[in-house]
């Protein structure tokens, strides 16, 4: 299992074994291995007690792979070819997802009125 976490995250003691009982969850269940579990990250400055803070709107992601809090089979992650890094590879997935994303606005919209 390899678990993304960003650096300014403050994590709760069973951190690392709810990711692994969802993974191994999941790979029961789908009947293999390709599958990623994603955990709640809340924005908060109380580094006393950060597990008091509430969820807000703005905790939401609607990043699919937000590598913040996220965990994977090991081998799916190396036979996948990890990440590409290259720069114009990720601007330009994120412009076509701006388009997709404007494109859902501007449909739901018309079919609204």
């Amino acid at each position: 299992m390899i678990v993304f976490i960003d650096s300014d995250l403050v994590v709760t003691a069973d951190f690392l074994l709810s990711h692994a009982r969802r993974l191994q969850q999941s790979w029961a269940d789908r009947g293999n291995r390709l599958s990623f579990t994603y955990g709640a990250v809340i924005n908060t400055a109380n580094f006393e007690h950060p597990t008091q803070e509430p969820h807000k709107l703005r905790d939401l992601s609607w990043a699919y792979f937000a590598t913040g809090n996220v965990a994977i089979d090991r081998a799916v992650l190396e036979q996948s070819g990890l990440f590409d890094t290259r720069p114009a590879v990720y601007f330009l997935s994120v412009a076509v997802f701006v388009l997709f994303l404007t494109y859902q606005v501007v449909d739901y919209r018309r079919w609204k009125r």
